[in-house]
């Protein structure tokens, strides 16, 4: 039988136990570890990159009074004791944003992984936050190794024909405002008016051999103006629109991927795909960015780094031995639209076992802007809409109202024969009075000559925002924008005879800005007003903030010093506007 003596140490045992627990729950913990303002960024090429995080505490009036950072090359050695890239040892400090990286030099192509703890108001240390990592970008030219820019034809060759194309278009320029030719044209006219036709997006693959076990494996591209990677067969990541839009004879922004599960023991094969984007417009707008002093022919340079478990590495990078032929999108502007012609495609080019034999060299080329990583969120594809009404129109015409005003472009699913037609038409507020009741009088009188045209016209938007697909004959079929984004509502489908539309669908794109903020009250009016300016600043997210997704897609100065602070009351804009 247990003495009394016992019970009562136990006891107070028990009591002393509980008590350091509460004390431990007290004691303020961290979370939400960032690098650059980003989540487990990929690519970060600053020599001393700034670190972040949040405290909770249960108690009121908590402050943070110290802190201490440990920084590894593994996870296994971020630890007390083992940590072999910086301790930071206790700092007496309130600071928990934008701390400076002080630890030993950093490396490039290399991940640290860091914790942090922090001291409450009583001088009580909390516990280790969860682990966090962050990678290192190319931080110097070397680091690119024997990579090159390579594109679709010589230099000088591209840079005369362009020359041809401008001046042959300017030479009958139309009064018509923002674009100065092929205003109200549809993209099949737009891209027979040019002759000889523009390039098509060029197609870009190598393939290569891996024949070690596989540490890890970072793609490090530039697609200048856009582009699309793919991996055996696999699209690498979910970005669209990549790199994002900025004086690009200043600075080109590269991406980083981690791709180690993309490899595999044995022949592999990488492929790119390029669209012109803002680095190579067609369109002749007012503003003349189609001669801006970077415009020049797309092209990329990437460099795939691979570490063996056995300590050797490889770097597979673009050079002379790529390949490179046209591809299926025969025409894209961010402004015209783009046209695909699916009866180009090249089935199973991104394979290791595809045959290019009749494929051409690339062809070496220039570019001396420094390259930057893009430190910024991806503009991303967001959940799909379906059309809250359709609106048959007769001749092969259908309109799909989504109910709700979005940047992106149209999801559609097609079945018919090879070369058949079908134009995808986008609109905000057309003008007919059937899908908007109650638009002003004003915005009837349209003085558009083209009839077929007149009655999807947003005398708001100006433009004509479309994309063109022509069959492959080969079941449904299913396509989407790559290369050039809209902003609208409505969606109109002109189909030739015999296709049969299956699907229609909106995609919303934007730049994925974390949301930080929210607001509701008791007035329903003050809400909608809420709600339409968080779907107008998403509207106009893409990479940069623009004035609107559709006819201008500018980036001007007032519109977004204006809307600054509305835009950080709700979502993380730090990393965007940096």
């Amino acid at each position: 039988m247990k003495s009394f003596t016992d019970i009562l140490l136990r006891r107070m045992f028990a009591v002393i136990f509980l008590l350091l627990g509460c004390n431990f729950l007290d004691a303020a913990e961290v979370y939400n570890l960032r690098c650059e303002y980003l989540v487990n960024p990929l690519g970060v090429d600053v020599a001393n990159p700034r670190l972040s995080w949040m405290i909770s505490s249960q108690k009121r009036g908590e402050v943070q009074t110290a802190y201490e950072i440990l920084v590894a090359s593994s996870s296994e050695l971020l630890a007390p004791g083992k940590a072999d890239v910086w301790k930071s040892g206790k700092i007496t400090s309130d600071q928990s944003i934008q701390l400076e990286y002080q630890g030993a030099s950093l490396h490039s192509n290399t991940k640290y992984y860091w914790k942090v703890r922090v001291w409450d108001k009583d001088g009580q240390v909390g516990a280790w936050s969860a682990p966090a990592f962050w990678s290192m970008g190319l931080l110097t030219a070397n680091d690119w190794g024997a990579a090159r820019w390579i594109a679709f034809k010589d230099g000088e060759q591209w840079k005369k024909e362009w020359k041809q194309h401008k001046d042959t278009e300017l030479s009958h320029r139309e009064d018509t405002w923002p674009l100065q030719t092929g205003q109200d044209h549809k993209i099949w006219e737009s891209y027979e008016e040019a002759k000889p036709h523009y390039d098509p997006s060029p197609l870009f693959r190598k393939t290569f051999s891996v024949s070690k076990q596989v540490k890890s494996a970072y793609l490090y591209i530039c697609g200048l103006g856009y582009y699309e990677a793919f991996l055996n067969g696999e699209r690498i990541g979910n970005h669209v629109l990549d790199p994002a839009w900025t004086n690009f004879d200043k600075r080109s922004f590269y991406v980083v991927y981690n791709v180690t599960s993309q490899l595999h023991s044995g022949k592999n094969a990488m492929g790119v795909m390029l669209g012109r984007g803002q680095y190579n417009p067609l369109s002749n707008d007012i503003w003349g960015l189609s001669v801006s002093s970077w415009v020049d022919q797309p092209k990329v340079m990437a460099v795939i780094k691979v570490k063996y478990t056995d300590g050797s590495t490889q770097d597979i990078v673009t050079d002379q031995t790529w390949k490179t032929t046209g591809g299926p999108i025969v025409f894209d502007d961010t402004r015209k639209g783009e046209m695909y012609d699916a009866r180009r495609e090249q089935k199973g080019w991104t394979l290791s076992s595809f045959n290019d034999n009749h494929w051409q060299s690339v062809a070496l080329v220039n570019w001396n802007a420094p390259l930057q990583s893009q430190m910024i969120p991806p503009i991303r594809c967001f959940a799909s809409i379906a059309p809250k009404k359709v609106y048959p129109k007769g001749e092969g015409r259908t309109v799909y109202d989504i109910g709700k005003n979005i940047a992106g472009w149209a999801r559609v699913k097609v079945s018919g024969p090879a070369g058949a037609k079908v134009l995808v038409e986008y609109s905000e507020m057309p003008s007919d009075r059937e899908l908007v009741p109650n638009v002003r009088n004003n915005r009837m009188k349209v003085k558009v000559e083209n009839k077929d045209y007149n009655s999807f016209y947003d005398p708001g938007v100006d433009i004509r925002q479309q994309n063109g697909y022509i069959l492959k004959g080969e079941g449904v079929e299913t396509f989407e924008c790559h290369y050039s984004y809209k902003g609208f509502q409505f969606i109109r489908i002109t189909a030739d005879k015999g296709v049969k539309v299956v699907q229609v669908e909106g995609v919303p794109v934007h730049t994925d800005v974390e949301s930080t903020g929210s607001f509701t009250c008791s007035n329903s009016v003050v809400n909608r007003i809420q709600e339409n300016s968080r779907i107008s600043l998403l509207n106009n997210f893409h990479s940069i903030a623009t004035d609107c997704p559709h006819r201008e897609k500018q980036g001007w100065t007032a519109d977004n010093y204006i809307s600054c602070e509305a835009a950080m009351y709700n979502f993380n804009m730090a990393s965007f506007y940096t």
